[in-house]
């Protein structure tokens, strides 16, 4: 087996990296006008969709929500229980990036979803720190409420990870 990053996955090898993970694997890669959506399904077939918005509208939403996000925690930090003591705009405007990030990386292929319970997305290097878990749909649920959601770095990580033996000195199942 090769390292990590020294030869490029076939088209063949990704998606066979993604049925092997045994669920849905969303890719995000943004591309000069909008960003590029690929949903690969545990069956092997691969979806393909575009962001509603921008792919600045969409790194200026994620950078609004994460500093909204970081008055809150400061907020609790200091003592302050409600979203309201943060700051009055803060729930708003969160409100307004978590609507908007989810219509614009998550609604297009929303319809290939139903009938699973996790999702693995694979991020582009801006959008990684983005609380994918915490997007809204328009009826205010989160995304969470519908799917427990795994990050990973890169479908090739993914590859490497499926094909490592076992280490020996690791039982398979840890109990915490």
């Amino acid at each position: 087996m090769e390292p990590l990053g020294l030869k490029p996955l076939t088209e063949t090898e990704l998606i066979d990296t993604a049925v092997e993970h045994r669920q849905p694997v969303l890719v995000l890669h943004p591309t000069g006008e909008r960003v590029a959506l690929f949903l690969i399904t545990p069956d092997g077939q691969v979806h393909h969709a575009w962001s509603a918005g921008t792919t600045g509208d969409i790194f200026a939403q994620a950078e609004q929500l994460r500093a909204d996000l970081g008055v809150w925690v400061s907020a609790r930090q200091v003592g302050l229980r409600a979203w309201s003591a943060a700051s009055r705009g803060s729930l708003a405007a969160y409100r307004a990036a978590t609507a908007s990030l989810y219509q614009s990386l998550i609604k297009p292929l929303e319809e290939h979803l139903p009938g699973y319970n996790d999702l693995t997305i694979i991020p582009y290097r801006e959008l990684g720190s983005l609380p994918f878990a915490l997007l809204e749909d328009e009826t205010g649920a989160p995304l969470l409420d519908r799917l427990s959601i795994s990050l990973a770095p890169s479908i090739a990580s993914l590859h490497v990870l499926k094909r490592r033996p076992p280490h020996p000195a690791i039982p398979p199942f840890a109990f915490v």
